[in-house]
């Protein structure tokens, strides 16, 4: 049998087997979103010490169902706690969560399956996970709460799971939409909007989603800032749910007018709510709008390719922005895969 090698993944890829090349651990997240993943590979190893062996994987990888029995008779039946965060619920990997939660029972291995939206726990999957209604909620409201230090109580949640001896914090609330200091670490980052308003430079806002920030995977835009102080102006960093809510809206219109933005930089791809008498969220805030990509692209496929971007990269965040009236300012991040989180 042929098991196809992972390649770079667009729209124009046949559904196919791959084999993800695991080898076992203790604890095993898989998830449909990168920042998932990529937020709780960081907490791993902050704590890595007393943590047990961690694999971490994307569930389109497992889309085919040859992948999915391969996997789990080479990696999932080795493990003792399984977390799978499901966007769409179990529609979306129904075939996957069958056979996991079959191969769970038998092996007694602690599955937890949880919704990937920001909603109620999933009664489908509440059913087929292998831990109590409590752990399952208790899981569910670290990935709500979101943010660096939620990832690492959730972590070291999994390894309690596991049988470790670890203290595991209780979850912490993070405000629906404010302001961000780069750089200033899980304690201090979220601040007041005077705290950013402090000298004489011209000020550039920065619209990210508050998911990025939830998911600890802020680094592209902590870049741009520090790329942009490094040319004399002051960064004005906004972190939002969605650019479709009415009080969002008027919550950044009101922000950039206290602070007097000179130019706005939104990576929010085309997300935004036409608002009063059809006027946008951009037309009401009245300054220059640059549109920075976090492209889902991968890097060596964007510099391979002679369209460069992906086409849903080209859609959602060059052409619709294009004709909102954004000015294109080029990828600033791409995706890539990761290697095993382990010892």
């Amino acid at each position: 049998m042929h098991i196809a090698n992972i390649s770079s993944a667009s729209c124009d890829d046949l559904l196919e087997p791959v084999d993800l090349g695991q080898t076992p651990a203790d604890v095993i997240v898989l998830s449909f979103s990168g920042s998932d993943l990529s937020a709780l590979a960081r907490a791993w190893e902050k704590d890595r010490e007393q943590l047990p062996d961690m694999r971490l994987a994307s569930l389109s990888h497992l889309r085919h169902p040859m992948s999915v029995d391969l996997w789990i008779d080479t990696v999932a039946r080795h493990a003792k706690v399984i977390l799978v965060r499901l966007l769409g619920g179990y529609d979306y990997w129904s075939y996957g969560c069958d056979q996991l939660a079959e191969m769970a029972r038998r092996e007694k291995i602690a599955l937890a399956f949880l919704p990937g939206e920001d909603s109620a726990q999933d009664d489908r999957l509440a059913k087929i996970s292998t831990i109590k209604e409590h752990d399952l909620e208790g899981l569910l409201d670290y990935f709500r709460a979101g943010g660096a230090r939620n990832m690492s109580a959730l972590v070291l949640q999994l390894a309690a799971l596991a049988g470790e001896d670890v203290h595991v914090p209780k979850c912490r609330s993070v405000p629906r939409m404010g302001f961000y200091r780069p750089g200033a670490g899980p304690d201090s980052c979220i601040v007041e909007l005077d705290e950013l308003m402090t000298g004489s430079a011209d000020r550039v806002g920065i619209i990210f989603y508050r998911s990025l920030f939830l998911a600890d995977d802020v680094a592209p835009v902590d870049a741009l800032c520090a790329a942009l102080e490094e040319r004399g102006l002051a960064v004005v960093p906004i972190f939002v749910p969605t650019l479709k809510d009415e009080r969002v809206g008027a919550f950044v219109v009101k922000a950039a007018s206290r602070a007097k933005l000179k130019v706005l930089v939104t990576t929010t791809a085309f997300a935004a709510q036409s608002g009063r008498a059809g006027r946008s969220l951009f037309e009401r805030i009245g300054v220059p709008v640059f549109q920075a990509i976090l492209a889902t692209t991968r890097l060596e496929s964007w510099r391979e390719q002679d369209r460069g971007l992906g086409i849903s990269d080209l859609a959602m965040n060059v052409i619709l922005p294009e004709l909102d009236g954004r000015l294109l300012a080029g990828a600033i991040s791409f995706k890539s895969f990761e290697r095993e989180v382990s010892e």
